[in-house]
């Protein structure tokens, strides 16, 4: 019986290869669209509220967020025109939520929306904005309780408008216990 020639044989066998690693990719984009959710670290994926996030060996991390997840996270709905100077949400088992938020000059009842979800001002507690800042504020969970008990989220809102701006600035740690 005679031999197939060889560049037949070389042709089945790259078809083959080919074929081969066609197969191992389809797997391996379908394992990969899975990822997120069985937890593989580093896969990427957008969540509920639109925000980029990636897992990672403990849980996910988000960055940069959306004004829907910072509203979310919050439990406070910020005006229209609020940008976002930087954002984080760390989630394990407990999760913590870092945002710098600029809002517009204009912000309505927003000064009582942010007493009635995290308190009044104290004008004498540490914030992370700088000294020379006008209208600084800094919002704590430090004397609150909950029939008896530490709230069951941590949080420091600072606030404050840079020399010679209008626009208030608020920086915000929130955090699960």
């Amino acid at each position: 019986m005679p031999r197939t020639p060889l560049h037949r044989r070389l042709g089945r066998a790259l078809l083959g290869v080919a074929a081969a690693l066609g197969a191992l990719t389809l797997v391996g984009a379908l394992l990969w669209s899975q990822a997120p959710e069985w937890g593989i670290p580093y896969a990427r994926y957008t969540n509920d509220e639109g925000s980029r996030c990636r897992t990672t060996w403990t849980g996910h991390v988000c960055s940069p967020l959306t004004m829907a997840e910072v509203d979310a996270r919050t439990g406070v709905t910020f005006p229209d025109g609020t940008s976002i100077q930087s954002s984080e949400l760390v989630q394990t088992h407990d999760w913590e939520l870092r945002v710098r938020l600029v809002l517009p000059p204009e912000t309505d009842d927003l000064e009582e929306r942010l007493e009635e979800r995290f308190g009044p001002c104290r004008k004498n507690q540490p914030s992370p904005l700088p000294p020379e800042w006008e209208d600084r504020c800094v919002r704590t969970h430090d004397a609150v309780r909950v029939e008896g008990q530490l709230p069951p989220t941590a949080w420091r809102v600072a606030g404050g408008r840079p020399p010679d701006a209008e626009q208030l600035t608020l920086d915000i740690d929130l955090s699960s216990r």
